[in-house]
């Protein structure tokens, strides 16, 4: 490169010298295959009259769930990428392995999970369950520290060098193929993880499926968006503490609350344990009022 640099001056400093009263440009581009692994340093600023830029893929780019260009996020923190994804999209790219990471306390049969994908595929056509599930996740990323030793750097969603440990990791951008699409990968299994410890949560003693009932969709709805900033769900917000870092095989147990793993208990009423656990938070109060 400095050779190459070297010919271009002399030959610029020649035509100059030899062509006082012409005018015009010339332009020289150098494109350089930094192989990803090597070691070898590269100093491309050379002085004012030479620019550089970093191409991560020479080919088109891949519409990747409305992630912005790489070199604008780089420049924003977490949940401002986050926010600005295609939601109903990216859940239905992450859906499935993240309920590959659901441990049921009871065994389950192949066509349950069959039912269960093609419920969820409904689900998130829903545009209420999408702007819930979307509303957590950014709210988790809003509360959730980055390091809880350190409560100065921030939260999760402030964190404007999340990029910094991609950038490093040789394997992962090998099998990405691109920065962006690395990018893009670390975004889908943060996504992935949240939407498994919500789906583990939503889906306690089979909660899940009375979505799909329309007379009991409002008050679903209503129910759950109570129960996931509910003091009473302290197991959700440990969970999803620790779904911000795990890595994508990480599982996430279904809650239940059968007397015995034998008969699975299904409720046929929304987060009813949610509504049984706030009566009983209730009862001392309503019985020391006097009669």
């Amino acid at each position: 490169i400095e050779h190459c640099r070297f010919v271009c001056e002399k030959m610029r400093s020649e035509f100059l010298r030899n062509h006082k009263y012409m005018h015009g440009s010339m332009f020289v581009i150098l494109v350089v295959h930094l192989q990803r692994g090597m070691d070898s340093s590269f100093s491309f600023d050379y002085d004012s009259q030479w620019h550089f830029v970093f191409l991560d893929s020479v080919e088109p780019s891949v519409e990747m769930n409305s992630m912005p260009p790489l070199g604008k996020m780089l420049n924003m923190p977490l949940i401002d990428v986050v926010s600005n994804l295609d939601f109903a999209l990216m859940l239905r790219n992450v859906f499935r392995n993240s309920l590959s990471r659901l441990i049921y306390p009871h065994s389950r049969k192949p066509d349950d999970l069959q039912r269960q994908i093609h419920s969820i595929l409904k689900f998130l056509q829903d545009e209420d369950f999408v702007l819930m599930v979307r509303n957590w996740i950014l709210h988790i990323m809003r509360e959730t520290p980055k390091n809880v030793r350190n409560a100065s750097e921030g939260t999760v969603g402030q964190d404007r060098n999340w990029f910094a440990s991609i950038a490093g990791a040789a394997h992962e951008l090998a099998l990405a193929g691109t920065f962006r699409a690395a990018l893009h990968t670390y975004i889908a299994v943060l996504v992935g993880s949240l939407l498994t410890v919500l789906l583990a949560h939503a889906d306690r003693n089979g909660g899940l499926a009375l979505l799909a009932d329309p007379n009991k969709r409002e008050l679903w709805l209503t129910l759950s968006k109570a129960s996931l900033t509910s003091e009473l769900s302290t197991r959700l917000h440990n969970e999803a503490v620790t779904a911000t870092s795990e890595p994508a095989t990480a599982q996430h147990e279904v809650g239940t609350d059968a007397s015995t793993q034998a008969r699975p208990f299904a409720s046929r009423f929304p987060t009813s344990w949610f509504v049984s656990k706030t009566i009983d938070g209730w009862r001392h109060i309503v019985e020391a009022l006097p009669s």
